[in-house]
């Protein structure tokens, strides 16, 4: 039987090829793969507690205030240098409090024009620095913690967020937006 897309052309025969191991299913024989060679299933799928619907034990990360040293899944992420007290706190209060999931607001708040712009400019700013200083590691981390306001102006939330790597492409096109509006006489 012929496979063949809406416009009426036929696929190459390495899409083909791609979709049917994607399922799972061996090209050749029809027959799926077993776990061990599929790449989708991994060892701890197959195991014993994996089986009984137990699930791994969650990946907390660790912040060190003696060392200021964030490091998550045994790699150090972040050491913290210099004047960066409001990464501390944050740091230290969700170390303190175990890292769950939300903790009230760390942050000192006498004398403080407007708390909620501190709150989020201090997130922002770590989470630009732990992203930063995980794509300078070889290899990268798959996952890196995140953090961000839980909403209420109370409180920070973290999480196992997806380092997500720049593309080439991507590079590029910031690269000519910046030449552009040099041209243009905006300043940058």
């Amino acid at each position: 039987m012929a496979v063949r897309f809406s416009n009426g052309r036929a696929p190459r025969a390495e899409v083909l090829v791609e979709s049917v191991i994607l399922v799972g299913l061996h090209y050749d024989a029809g027959k799926p793969l077993p776990p061990a060679t599929n790449g989708t299933a991994s060892a701890a799928a197959a195991s014993p507690a994996a089986a009984a619907g137990e699930l791994p034990p969650r990946v907390l990360p660790e912040y060190d205030p003696k060392l200021r040293r964030l490091s998550y899944g045994g790699v150090v992420l972040l050491t913290i240098r210099g004047d960066r007290t409001r990464y501390d706190a944050i740091l230290d209060a969700f170390q303190r409090q175990h890292w769950e999931e939300l903790i009230d607001d760390p942050l000192p708040q006498k004398g403080v024009v407007d708390p909620p712009r501190r709150r989020r400019d201090a997130i922002g700013d770590l989470n630009r620095a732990i992203k930063a200083a995980a794509r300078a590691l070889r290899p990268s981390p798959k996952k890196v913690p995140k953090f961000k306001a839980d909403g209420t102006g109370q409180g920070i939330r973290w999480w196992a967020g997806v380092l997500v790597k720049r593309r080439r492409a991507d590079l590029h096109l910031r690269s000519a937006a910046r030449h552009t509006r040099r041209v243009a006489g905006v300043s940058v």
